[in-house]
């Protein structure tokens, strides 16, 4: 495995001395109106990032990349676990792009998502979400750091590598997608496309600490079935024919939820280091046909997440999702029209959960952590409670895979989501010295080596 040959003092004053590009790179990709969209939900609507897959594009053929535009074909991912029936990247498409090495080295994947979340109410914001403004030391709008921050100090390292001449052994393959904020779904499809590698970085906004562990995620449903009567009349027990209002009979259902987290709290469900236990959140709640009804139907809508322990040899959750029904239809069987008219439940997404484990996690790590202290940005472990495109990469892929990079987690989704331009600037450095270790550097053995161009 080549080493890292030569200094690395003029890659990072070559990032410092354009520190003002970099900030300007970031506030182009902010231009972009990247606001998520769920095709299946949103049919016709249409936004900005087919042109900010363009913009990159093109960045990233300057500096001799192979570049590729994917538009999955939504058939091929029928019955997938993650993906929403209705989806598709018609007019969506995605960037993989390859900077061959030499040979020799380790292969590395970046992955960043160009989606970023709705930035209403926009009337809230100190300044347009989507101008891409420096205030002070902080670039502000949405998605500087979530993620485009890190995307563009990626995108940037890869420039300043290139016009240093420095020759990696390993390939670099820059996967540039949609739908992590919706359904992960745009990572998914590139695997597809995605060849064998050693490692993968995803410059989420981890304040340059490494993502290592994340839970995974289920959506999921429980309907509740009622009897509708007037609403101002007396009624009867159910069982002599009277109304049974769906929505009170949540109340046992919410109970059942409480008690079951509480249990997981107190370390029921296994201790993670790096993780909060499981957790199931009620978020949407409908039901209900008219004021003057007891209503005949509710719906309980939830969000629950699990450990990587709990995951099946796929790394889903089938076994997750058969331990929380078990638990909740058992708690509330003493209920004695839910004993008779049980829960109905339905699961529409699950995210796998991952944890960065075996004999490849070693060099990614070393790279992260001696990239760290190149730049003096301390590489630390962390969870990530949350869901993130490294599982992907790491439990479908196989690809050991981190998320790593500038900006902070508590910046995401905020009003006046911004980075700050240290941040930014250090990332690039750090991202560049992480790629530069991790694929290993070419050493030049010849006069005609010293002076080919790269």
């Amino acid at each position: 495995m080549w080493g890292v040959s030569s200094s690395e003092e003029p890659v990072s004053a070559w990032i410092e001395q354009r520190r003002d590009a970099l900030a300007a790179l970031l506030a182009e990709m902010i231009r972009f109106d990247t606001t998520c969209i769920e095709p299946a939900f949103e049919p016709g609507r249409r936004n900005a990032e087919a042109d900010c897959q363009d913009f990159l594009r093109e960045r990233l053929t300057r500096i001799g990349a192979d570049v590729t535009s994917i538009e999955p074909d939504p058939a091929d991912f029928a019955g997938h676990p993650m993906m929403p029936a209705g989806h598709h990247w018609d007019g969506r498409p995605m960037t993989l792009a390859r900077i061959r090495g030499t040979g020799g080295g380790r292969d590395l994947v970046l992955n960043g998502h160009l989606d970023v979340v709705s930035a209403e109410p926009r009337g809230d914001w100190s300044v347009p979400p989507f101008a891409g403004e420096v205030v002070g030391e902080r670039l502000v709008g949405r998605g500087a750091s979530d993620m485009k921050g890190g995307v563009a100090a990626g995108l940037f390292a890869l420039e300043a590598l290139h016009a240093n001449g420095v020759r990696l052994a390993g390939d670099v393959w820059v996967q540039l997608v949609t739908d992590e904020e919706t359904n992960g779904m745009g990572t998914v499809a590139m695997l597809e496309h995605q060849p064998p590698a050693d490692g993968a970085i995803v410059p989420e906004p981890s304040h340059f600490d490494a993502y290592v562990a994340c839970r995974g995620v289920l959506y999921g449903q429980i309907a509740i079935e009622g009897r509708p009567a007037h609403a101002e009349q007396p009624q009867p027990h159910w069982r002599e024919g009277g109304a049974v209002g769906a929505i009170e009979r949540l109340g046992p259902v919410l109970d059942a939820i409480r008690e079951l987290n509480a249990r997981w709290q107190d370390g029921a469900a296994g201790a993670h280091p790096l993780l909060a236990p499981p957790c199931v959140v009620p978020t949407l709640v409908e039901g209900g046909e008219f004021i003057a009804s007891f209503p005949r139907a509710c719906t309980l809508t939830f969000d629950a997440t699990y450990l990587p322990a709990d995951a099946d040899a796929d790394g889903h959750g089938t076994r997750a999702r058969a331990r929380l029904r078990e638990a909740i239809d058992a708690a509330v069987a003493h209920d004695d029209w839910l004993a008779e008219h049980p829960l109905r439940w339905s699961w529409t997404t699950d995210y796998p959960p991952y944890e960065l484990a075996g004999a490849g996690a070693a060099p990614l790590l070393a790279a992260l952590d001696a990239a760290g202290e190149q730049v003096g940005r301390p590489v630390g472990r962390a969870g990530l409670n949350a869901w993130h495109d490294a599982a992907s990469l790491g439990r479908l892929a196989g690809i050991p895979a981190v998320s790593c990079g500038p900006g902070r987690i508590e910046q995401a989704h905020t009003i006046d989501e911004s980075i700050s331009l240290r941040d930014l600037t250090d990332g690039a450095a750090f991202l560049a010295s992480a790629i530069r270790r991790f694929c290993g550097e070419a050493p030049i053995t010849t006069e005609e080596d010293l002076h080919a161009p790269h």
